[in-house]
């Protein structure tokens, strides 16, 4: 996770995918990315197979292939919008393999933006931590190996010349 946090807006609302796509740009703000929050508009039926492969385009790219997802499955105030379980299937979400989340939101009431990045920087941490922990055992048990392969007269000799050099 990096100390840096940058905040991608892409206003999208009457605009067509064509207008929107600069995949050459849009990938530079991929690089060094621990998570995606994918906003969808859950009332937006007929534009929901466009979200699904926009969603499917990003998390295929290469600089995105660790990244957690959360998607905020917004508008759930209306009441003709799409359940999260629905907003589930119509973006294959059990399809991809990275980590993810949904939550049911409303950006106008403020309804699960908090509950939706708590999930977020929960996992985030997780990660890293998990990360503190593995990478240090991973590299000590890297040096063991290369050291048994050396063999015992090897090391002993490596410990004399570095003491008395």
């Amino acid at each position: 996770m990096s100390d840096e946090v940058v905040t991608v807006v892409k206003r999208s609302k009457g605009q067509t995918q064509e207008n929107i796509q600069d995949r050459p740009l849009q990938r530079h703000y991929y690089q060094g990315s621990d998570a995606l929050i994918f906003v969808v508009d859950s009332n937006d039926r007929d534009r929901m197979e466009q979200a699904r492969d926009e969603l499917h385009s990003i998390l295929s790219e290469e600089e995105m292939k660790e990244v957690v997802l959360l998607v905020l499955a917004n508008k759930q105030d209306v009441a003709s919008a799409l359940s999260s379980a629905e907003v589930v299937e119509a973006l294959g979400l059990n399809a991809i393999r990275h980590q993810w989340y949904i939550q049911s939101a409303s950006a106008i009431k403020g309804d699960g933006l908090f509950e939706g990045l708590d999930w977020l920087t929960n996992t985030l941490a997780n990660r890293k931590m998990e990360e503190m922990l593995v990478n240090p055992v991973n590299q000590t048990v890297s040096k063991a190996t290369g050291l048994a392969k050396e063999g015992v007269g090897h090391i002993a000799k490596r410990l004399l010349k570095k003491w008395f050099t």
